[in-house]
């Protein structure tokens, strides 16, 4: 018995006390300190709320599992029996939670999508339906189990809402395109001038002024019709003028009734110009940038009078670049520049692309960019800067073929610093053949390449497949492909692409008056006796840059080698046309045919006489003609001016060339007969006279039985006495 106020005993244990966990801890009976209990607390906590979620789970099986037997059950395959249970692990799809708080446990618990068996009606795709609902998160609150499932029958309620105002919008999308598919199977079973009268019909609703311009567009086509005659072409005007005066600014922006403004500005009538030209003066910028109205502005430019096109040309100043930037106004600007603007005015509207300052304050004298920096120098930073963005703008556009755009980009290229440069050798390295037309073109592609390295050569040169021959007969063009031969070491890649297509063209290069320039670049590089001084200045501007290693003349020779088959064939085939054509085709022939060692030779060509005997056959041929003095219409070859040039040139190298390789050789195989009729004009004696000299033996014999010594003394020629003397000697 216990007495009061005695403590009942504590069984104590012997020996050593060991446990495992809290809760043995706790069934012991042994002291648990502060941290203890608060773990424990914890502990039993976590324990029932894994309860709860295993519960959750083991419920929503349940349900996956009975719809999925339901299913197979109403199959037409008939009764089949329950699939075996599959052991699904739900591990991997529970969230791990920090507790911080006991009454607050809620978590969020999504189903596991995995099927609880397999099914022999499950198809390859899935059913839709069963996966959105196994899909579907089910949340749940630790506290209400209860309110879990209403919350869980709320979201299939409103997924089911949802799926119903989308088969709802898509009925609704079905029938707008049924009533467009039967307009349409209206307008095809409608005869075609009721389907004509529907459509205009349409047409008016959407246009104001579709009945306006249906009849001026009718009185156009009386206008215009080169069968009308004159007393109903001035009454069509004047009817076509009191339907659009006051409302052009309405007609001219659209694609057919512009047109019919062009056609009525364009007829010179008293006062209609100065009448629509009044009218639509203010719109003239806007116009410029309009797709269609573009065109007009172009007919104020062309037919206006002078001091319009001035006023045109002021309504421009101040909108240069932004009109640069459009496409449709950027070709009315090229017009002006190229075409009707003078230089002062040209360089009025080369100012407006340095910087705005040159719009708002601009002096009384127009400068160019070299005047400003030389003026202020200061400047030039700031103007090339605003100058490079417009530039890089304009360059993945087709304003980049035009003049203007040719010498914004050489401004940049010869006044921009190394880093400017190459940013723009890097935009437009792969567009030579684009802009090479034009006069600053040609020389910015020039200095392209003569600035790229050896990789960017090879990608301009492979440009030009193709576009060889267009480039060989351009006045401008050629010049870049002369600085192509000049620097581009890699003379394989050139003569694939453009020399072997120059080679096989060469007729076409050749009768064109500047492919014949570039015919003669090959066969004789540099030839200052046919070169111009500017474009042989030019030239040398290139030979020394850093990128081109390989020695000059052996680049030459490598493309002469190409070259020469093809040029040599050409001429043996079409000499008369060549020497008796004109001056160009004549010293292509005498380049060609006479050996190196002349002051402008900038390799040792060296000709294979397979090539060269051919071309000397066909001199000879075009000699045995018979020989009428003084017969200007007919002109034999000793006598007409640009043949005799190139027989006598020839003849006069032919003494450092072997024996059978002599001109002189194959005109000696002519007869005695034909050789000394040469002798009745001055230009024939000289020409005996250097076969004389520049022959072997027998040419020499064949030259002095020729000619009758006793006739050519009475002669009073220079020629003649000349070659009595020579021969009497």
């Amino acid at each position: 018995e216990m007495k009061s106020g005695q403590k009942p005993e504590v069984k104590k244990w012997k020996g050593k006390k060991k446990v495992k966990t809290l809760a043995d801890k706790k069934a012991k009976g042994l002291h648990m300190n502060r941290v203890d209990r608060k773990k424990f607390a914890k502990e039993g906590a976590k324990k029932q709320f894994d309860d709860k979620i295993k519960k959750a789970v083991k419920h929503q099986l349940e349900e996956l599992e009975e719809r999925s037997v339901s299913s197979m059950s109403e199959s037409s395959f008939g009764s089949q029996p329950p699939p075996k249970r599959k052991r699904v692990s739900f591990s991997s799809a529970l969230e791990h939670h920090k507790l911080f708080d006991k009454k607050d446990m809620s978590l969020e618990i999504k189903a596991s999508t995995a099927s609880p068996g397999k099914s022999l009606l499950k198809n390859k795709g899935g059913d839709k339906k069963k996966e959105k609902k196994a899909k579907k998160e089910v949340k749940m609150d630790v506290d209400e189990d209860d309110a879990m499932e209403g919350e869980v029958q709320n979201e299939k309620e409103n997924e089911s809402d949802g799926e119903e105002e989308e088969e709802k919008q898509v009925v609704r999308l079905k029938k707008k395109i049924q009533v467009t598919k039967s307009v349409k199977e209206q307008l095809l079973t409608m005869p075609r001038k009721e389907r004509k009268k529907f459509l205009k019909e349409l047409a008016a609703k959407k246009k104001p002024n579709f009945a306006l311009g249906e009849q001026c567009k009718q009185l156009w086509e009386v206008i215009r019709s080169g069968k009308t005659k004159k007393d109903l072409k001035e009454q069509s005007i004047e009817k076509l003028i009191k339907l659009v005066k006051g409302k052009l600014k309405n007609l001219v922006y659209s694609h057919d009734t512009s047109r019919v403004i062009e056609c009525l500005y364009k007829e010179r009538k008293d006062g209609v110009r100065a009448m629509v030209y009044d009218e639509l003066f203010s719109e003239i910028v806007k116009m410029s940038k309009s797709k269609y109205a573009r065109f007009f502005v172009t007919k104020m430019i062309k037919y206006g009078s002078k001091i319009q096109r001035e006023k045109i040309m002021d309504a421009f100043k101040g909108h240069c670049v932004s009109m640069f930037r459009v496409s449709h106004s950027a070709d009315v600007l090229e017009l002006v520049f190229n075409d009707y603007a003078s230089q002062p005015q040209r360089w009025d509207i080369l100012a407006e692309f340095y910087g705005r300052e040159f719009v708002l304050f601009k002096k009384d004298t127009p400068r160019s960019i070299e005047q400003i920096i030389a003026e202020e120098p200061s400047k030039k930073k700031g103007m090339i800067k605003y100058l490079e963005e417009i530039v890089m703008d304009i360059v993945g556009k087709t304003t980049i073929k035009s003049s203007l755009a040719h010498k914004l980009m050489l401004d940049l290229m010869t006044y921009g610093d190394r880093e400017q440069q190459a940013n723009l050798i890097d935009s437009i390295k792969d567009k030579l053949p684009e802009f090479i037309h034009t006069p600053d073109g040609s020389e910015l592609a020039m200095r392209v390449v003569w600035n790229t390295n050896t990789k960017d050569r090879k990608l301009i040169v492979k440009n030009f497949k193709d576009l060889a021959v267009k480039a060989a007969t351009d006045i401008h063009g050629c010049r870049t492909l002369m600085a192509i031969f000049d620097c581009v070491d890699d003379t394989v890649l050139v003569n694939k692409f453009i020399t072997q297509e120059i080679t096989n063209n060469v007729g076409t290069v050749c009768e064109s008056k500047f492919g014949i320039r570039t015919a003669h670049y090959l066969v004789h590089p540099r030839d200052g006796r046919v070169m111009r001084k500017h474009v042989y200045q030019m030239l040398a501007k290139g030979d020394s840059n850093e990128h081109s290693k390989k020695p000059m003349g052996e680049r030459y020779t490598e493309l002469f080698r190409v070259f020469a088959p093809g040029i040599f064939t050409w001429m043996a085939a079409n000499m008369e046309k060549l020497i008796f054509g004109q001056v160009e085709t004549a010293n292509l022939v005498l380049a060609a045919l006479e050996p190196a060692g002349n002051k402008y030779e900038r390799f040792e060509r060296v000709v294979d006489p397979q090539l060269r005997l051919p071309c000397y056959e066909a001199i000879a041929e075009l000699a045995k003609k018979e020989f009428i003095p003084c017969d200007m219409d007919n002109a034999h070859i000793v006598e007409h001016k640009w043949a005799n040039f190139v027989l006598s040139r020839l003849l006069k190298f032919d003494g450092g060339l072997p024996e059978e390789e002599r001109l002189s050789t194959q005109l000696a195989k002519l007869t005695t007969d034909q050789i000394g009729s040469w002798v009745g004009c001055n230009k024939g004696c000289f020409t005996l006279l250097r076969m004389y000299e520049n022959g072997n033996a027998e040419t020499k014999k064949k030259v002095k039985g020729s000619v009758n010594l006793k006739r050519i003394q009475t002669y009073s020629s220079e020629g003649a006495k000349i070659l009595t003397k020579v021969l009497t000697a």
